[in-house]
């Protein structure tokens, strides 16, 4: 059992995430990890949310309410990543603490370790 930051490896050809990274509070942590775990050329592939208005997690305290796609293009590229493709790809429907159905966004970010 590892997490990101215990596991002892450095030649993963893929990483992949989906609705993690807006629970992680260090973003630059992250990318710096896993790009230690990328092999050269190696892979990352994220989703989720598309900023929102709080309501997808209620209460429940999350560093993040999801993310602008740009912005996160941004960290990843100066972590040294190339970004290959960032775009919105689904809507997910979730019941909201006052009862109403909620359409929030996701966006998937493809990058790859220089």
């Amino acid at each position: 059992h590892a997490t990101i930051e215990t596991i002892n490896a450095t030649d993963f050809d893929l990483v992949i995430s989906f609705m993690t990274w807006h629970h992680i509070a260090d973003l630059s942590s992250a990318f710096t990890s896993v790009y230690t775990l990328l092999k050269k050329g190696g892979k990352l592939l994220i989703g989720d949310l598309l900023t929102e208005d709080g309501s997808f997690h209620g209460d429940e305290f999350v560093p993040h309410l999801g993310f602008d796609m740009q912005m996160l293009r941004t960290i990843a590229e100066n972590h040294g990543f190339k970004v290959l493709q960032v775009y919105p790809y689904a809507e997910v429907e979730k019941q909201v603490q006052n009862g109403d159905i909620n359409r929030y966004g996701q966006f998937v970010l493809f990058a790859e370790k220089i």
